[in-house]
């Protein structure tokens, strides 16, 4: 797997999602992104029930996210917990977000 080829995957699957920054309101980034709830064998610790995964190739966005940017999924703002960037060898392929909200 490239990091070109997981861009392709989410461009081809995923939804549309547009993130802000409540502290510099010149962020306004839209990408493709794939969102899931997360599984009941996954909450636990910090993953409450009704958060989301969202994951969004690093090459659709000029800066990556970062903890209390909102993203609008489907008409509902979210608000970001944790910001995991995946990497393919030493680039970074896929930001990882857990959103509530």
């Amino acid at each position: 797997m490239t990091p070109g080829s997981v861009a392709e995957f989410i461009a081809q699957r995923g939804e549309t999602i547009t993130i802000t920054r409540p502290s510099d309101v010149s962020v306004n980034l839209t990408a493709k992104a794939y969102c899931r709830l997360y599984r009941p064998n996954e909450i636990a610790g910090n993953v409450l029930q009704g958060d989301r995964e969202v994951r969004i190739a690093a090459t659709a966005l000029s800066q990556a996210p970062l903890k209390g940017d909102r993203v609008l999924i489907g008409g509902k703002t979210t608000t970001v917990q944790f910001v995991w960037p995946a990497k393919i060898g030493e680039e970074t392929a896929v930001h990882i977000l857990q959103v509530r909200g």
